[in-house]
């Protein structure tokens, strides 16, 4: 068992996320989380739906689910790298390039 320090600490959850789970994607978190560099804020974002996954019911566990699922989707088919200002996100047939908050075609959110 974790204590209770560790415990908190491996269930955090952005502050991102403390809005209605319909307002959530991954550009807004990207636009709205200021750590750099890109990885962590990709783990950061990672590491907050899967704790929403594992503590939570209802709606913010489904919409968590489906966001972390679509990610995964892409991410196999080609990924997401990027910057904070430019995030690439790919798949098998092509690659989009798109500035924060903007529409994606391709889309993760």
């Amino acid at each position: 068992m974790h204590s209770p320090a560790s415990s908190s600490m491996s269930r955090r959850i952005h502050e991102y996320f403390n809005r209605r789970p319909a307002q959530w994607c991954i550009l807004g978190f990207l636009n709205e989380c200021d750590m750099e560099p890109f990885e962590r804020k990709m783990d950061e974002y990672l590491k907050s739906l899967s704790n929403i996954i594992d503590c939570e019911q209802g709606i913010r566990h489904e919409r968590a689910k489906c966001l972390l699922d679509r990610y995964r989707k892409v991410k196999k088919n080609g990924g997401v790298t990027g910057t904070s200002s430019v995030p690439v996100i790919q798949d098998s047939s092509s690659s989009h390039k798109t500035d924060v908050g903007a529409q994606v075609t391709s889309s993760v959110a």
